[in-house]
């Protein structure tokens, strides 16, 4: 009985879906991060009687979808939130589809297509480039949030990260 040498990988496509997959990271902590501020925004400037109280681990364990809906909620960003959305399903099956599709190219021993190696760096170009927006629309919400949450002995360069508020 001879052995079948296992057929080669499509290392060229397996490396774009990682790059994705990191880039889709990168969104996911963004999110939270701008969730998280804005929420403690929310919590410290709420006028009495009215509270504002949220759950952290609810925000630390949303999946994507769930972010991109919170972010909506604090965030005027719309084109930004339309353009979230149109990833979901490019994260979704590059998390839970690409191995599979790789896969059975080869088992059937018909590589990726360029096409697909391409199209996955499109998409992962266009996550970066998502990852950067939320980082420059987060500038104007930390020195907010560094402006609430300076104490009487703070001067106006001195800012919390969010980690250090939670310690407080």
């Amino acid at each position: 009985m001879s052995e079948h040498p296992a057929p080669e990988r499509n290392h060229a496509y397996v490396f774009a879906v990682q790059n994705a997959l990191f880039a889709f990271q990168m969104i996911e902590e963004g999110l939270k991060l701008y969730v998280g501020l804005s929420y403690e925004i929310l919590k410290r400037s709420a006028p009495s009687p009215v509270t504002f109280n949220f759950d952290p681990p609810a925000i630390q364990n949303a999946p994507l979808s769930r972010l991109i809906k919170m972010f909506g909620g604090v965030s005027a960003n719309n084109q930004l939130i339309g353009e979230l959305r149109k990833i979901e399903g490019w994260r979704n099956f590059c998390a839970h589809r690409a191995y599979t599709h790789e896969f059975m190219s080869r088992q059937s021993g018909a590589p990726v297509s360029v096409k697909d190696v391409e199209e996955v760096q499109t998409i992962t170009t266009f996550a970066v480039n998502l990852v950067e927006r939320i980082g420059n629309d987060m500038l104007t919400l930390r020195e907010t949030h560094r402006i609430l949450f300076r104490t009487e002995h703070e001067s106006d360069s001195e800012a919390f990260t969010p980690q250090e508020i939670s310690d407080k």
